[in-house]
């Protein structure tokens, strides 16, 4: 087997995900699709299960609408859904928008953040706090992350840095 380095093969990867039966992308309007895989794709992350667009989640569902709080609860849920979509398909950076999820103890936090993970193909979270983003050598780890989960973060300026909101938009 003769294995060749391509230089750059991977700057260019197709915002999407290979599962058994198929790379599901989504365009900038937000339309999923499911195509056969190619290699051009540049497919990094895999699931091994099939993608099914009927399939339903009715204890996450009910999860969400036990911890989101306030009137405005079916946006925040919409939102999630959303950010949770855009992030296993690698096209957050789209968005350019980072998710704290803040409220007191024992409310679901770590919980929902957990679910999240799991949700996750092997490899493919991160857990780099925002004020460690300036150290290029974290950041690094950042490139092949389909989601950055933390925990705690202190309570400090973090979202006013630089690298901060570059790190966020994909610059």
């Amino acid at each position: 087997c003769d294995l060749q380095a391509e230089p750059g093969r991977f700057a260019s990867v197709t915002p999407g995900l290979l599962f058994d039966n198929g790379f599901v992308s989504v365009d900038e309007t937000g339309e999923l699709s499911v195509r056969a895989a190619c290699r051009e794709d540049n497919a990094t992350h895999a699931v091994d299960f099939e993608f099914d667009a009927k399939a339903t989640t009715p204890l996450f569902d009910n999860f969400l609408h036990e911890v989101m709080e306030g009137t405005d609860r079916e946006e925040k849920i919409r939102f999630a859904w959303e950010f949770i979509g855009c992030a296993l398909l690698r096209a957050a950076t789209r968005m350019q928008k980072a998710v704290f999820i803040v409220g007191g103890g024992a409310n679901g936090k770590s919980t929902l953040i957990d679910i999240l993970i799991s949700l996750f193909p092997a490899g493919s979270v991160t857990s780099i706090a925002p004020q460690d983003f300036a150290s290029e050598y974290r950041l690094a780890f950042l490139r092949s992350a389909l989601l950055n989960a933390v925990n705690e973060a202190p309570d400090s300026e973090i979202a006013a840095s630089a690298t901060f909101k570059s790190t966020i938009t994909g610059d």
